[in-house]
């Protein structure tokens, strides 16, 4: 048994560890630099992976927070592992499976909050292989069996465990589990670190490691610094990625969005705004991540074509989960929908694949997606016989529906106006590809290339071509932004002028009865200029009234028109649906050069 041999192994652990940071790293940091940038373009090409949340709280089938949820102390779930037989479990079928899906790469919980670790860790025997009457290691099985077939495998582990009795001081969760309050924190920190070294060491190059968990304890010393720097140097390509749900810190390589897209935050965990790392969605297919036998309410495939469609368009990639059965074999009723959406990559794939979001930001009809000289608009929400895209700076050669026919596409003012049958020829995703002269070189500059204001003519910034976060959602039946029930959230258009100009300011906004009273700001940010509203009631969420909230002056200059709350004193700030900037009579003495 391993358990005489733990404390001796974490010294020698912690020895090593000291004396490969003692170590000259210049090489290791420039060649993990070099395999990092290479792994990091494949995974922002690679578009769609496989989230896996599966341990022994899959015996109960009700989720992975059932050891927390419905109190179970440390001596009763310990029951479990013996009872842990997936006899089923068949890596080879699994990984096929994930092929024939699209899905390039899986992310696999190797230790979950309830502490048992889903490999063969030397540091315990709350493990698979010691601790249940299977005695294998899925996790080289399955790791393998990625190298096998070309799919890459990151490894999620909680840095938050229920049963260590040195996680302590306890954080906000597993405070039912029956430990002693009591407890060495840096010997814990000691034995997780040790945990992911050897996750980094016995399963073969890996793509990544996946945390979770440092939320239950942000004030703590969790280490980072050490651990990133011994995952980048024993796996130089592995990307490093931590469900805090902060701005990403120092050593990480991508940002992850739970149950959200960037840019949102409906389920309430995604404040930090979008970062310039690669960007992950992760999104269950029912509601539970880990295995629940009380939950069907499984997704159909086309909301999670859309769904994939709609990450892609905002430049990140959709890691979708499904919790496995006591017996290791795949939900049937998720592998039916995963072969569904891969069914549909086969078809619509190069509008995904290596792909990045853009150039035009999400918006009512859709998203965009673009690849060289070709721009995919994906239409997930629109009627009518024309799409109009206000501002669009490349030249357009030729337009067609993907892999059909051609269409009529016309210059209108600065932006375009593309003919697209009616009703269209697929409520999932109908796409239309545009050529384009040249490459969509610059992304970033086309995507925020601000809008000129005209002096002689009122600008009307609508809510359908607005940049939003935190949370806000468009409403195409109210022509509205809705969901503004985050003080922090931000709704922004770029504009530019070029002259000095005067502009008289209007907000048309809606507030039921329920919520008036929100006291809000439309700032010109790069200027002084900013004006301040109070929301005043409508007859509901539907009822529009325009304000007139005083004047803008302006230099010539580029400028972001950026509306946000100051104080919102009930549940909603507004249903905003335009701000209009009309040119007013600019006194001479400021119009001279």
């Amino acid at each position: 048994m391993k358990r005489l041999a733990v404390s001796l192994l974490i010294v020698l652990a912690l020895f090593s560890t000291a004396l490969a940071a003692a170590a000259p790293e210049r090489h290791q940091r420039a060649k993990g630099g070099r395999e990092r940038q290479a792994a990091l373009k494949w995974f922002q090409n690679a578009k769609f992976g496989m989230f896996v949340h599966w341990g022994v709280y899959s015996l109960h089938g009700r989720g992975e927070w059932v050891m927390n949820n419905e109190r179970i102390p440390v001596n009763e779930y310990e029951k479990l592992p013996p009872r842990f037989n997936p006899e089923k479990f068949d890596a080879r079928a699994w990984v096929s499976m994930v092929k024939s899906a699209g899905m390039r790469y899986i992310t696999i919980t190797s230790k979950h909050h309830d502490g048992f670790a889903m490999f063969d860790s030397k540091l315990t025997d709350y493990d698979i292989v010691d601790g249940t009457p299977y005695g294998r290691d899925v996790l080289k099985e399955l790791a393998d069996e990625c190298h096998r077939q070309g799919i890459k495998l990151f490894f999620y582990y909680s840095q938050l465990d229920w049963r260590h009795p040195d996680y302590y001081p306890r954080g906000g969760t597993g405070k039912s589990s029956g430990r002693p309050d009591a407890g060495d924190w840096e010997r814990y920190k000691r034995f997780y670190i040790g945990q992911i070294r050897e996750l980094c060491t016995n399963y073969g190059p890996i793509g990544g490691i996946w945390l979770d968990g440092w939320w239950d304890r942000p004030e703590a010393d969790w280490g980072h610094d050490e651990l990133y720097a011994m995952i980048h140097r024993l796996q130089p390509q592995a990307l490093i990625a931590n469900n805090h749900h902060r701005a990403p810190f120092p050593g990480e390589d991508f940002q992850i969005f739970e149950q959200d897209l960037p840019g949102q935050n409906t389920a309430g965990f995604n404040r930090a705004g979008v970062s310039p790392l690669p960007l992950e969605s992760c999104r269950t297919i029912n509601r539970s991540w880990g295995y629940n036998a009380g939950d069907a309410a499984h997704k159909p495939a086309r909301e999670l074509i859309r769904y994939l469609v709609s990450a892609a368009g905002r430049n990140s990639n959709l890691l979708l989960n499904t919790g496995p059965l006591p017996n290791g074999e795949l939900q049937p009723e998720h592998v039916e929908r995963y072969l569904a959406v891969g069914k549909w990559l086969r078809k619509h794939g190069p509008t995904i694949y290596g792909t990045r979001g853009g150039p035009l930001a999400p918006a009512s009809w859709g998203v965009s997606t673009y690849k060289g000289n070709r721009v995919f608009l994906h239409l997930l929400n629109h009627t009518g016989p024309t799409l109009e895209i206000p501002y669009f700076p490349l030249k357009v050669v030729s337009a067609r529906l993907f892999r059909g026919p051609a269409l009529r596409v016309e210059p209108k003012g600065e932006g375009l106006l593309v003919s697209v049958p009616d009703p269209l020829p697929d409520d999932t995703d109908t796409i239309i590809e545009l050529r384009i002269r040249g490459k969509v070189e610059n992304l970033t500059r086309a995507r925020n290339e601000p809008r000129l204001l005209d002096p002689g003519n009122p600008t009307n910034l609508r809510a359908k071509d607005a940049t939003v976060s935190g949370g806000i959602r468009y409403e195409p039946d109210k022509n509205a932004l809705g969901y503004w029930t985050n003080v922090a959230a931000i709704v922004e258009w770029k504009v530019r002028v070029k002259k000095y100009s005067h502009f008289a300011t209007y907000l048309t906004y809606a507030c039921d009865p329920s919520s008036p009273g929100a006291e809000f700001e439309v700032a010109a940010l790069g200027s002084d200029e900013r004006l301040i509203g109070t929301v005043k009631a409508t007859a509901s969420w539907s009822a529009f009234r325009t304000d007139s909230l005083g004047t803008l002056k302006l230099p010539p200059g580029e400028y972001t028109i950026r509306v946000r709350a100051l104080k919102m004193p009930k549940m909603a700030v507004m249903n905003l649906r335009s701000v209009l900037l009309k040119p007013t009579p600019t006194p001479l003495a400021r119009q001279a050069p």
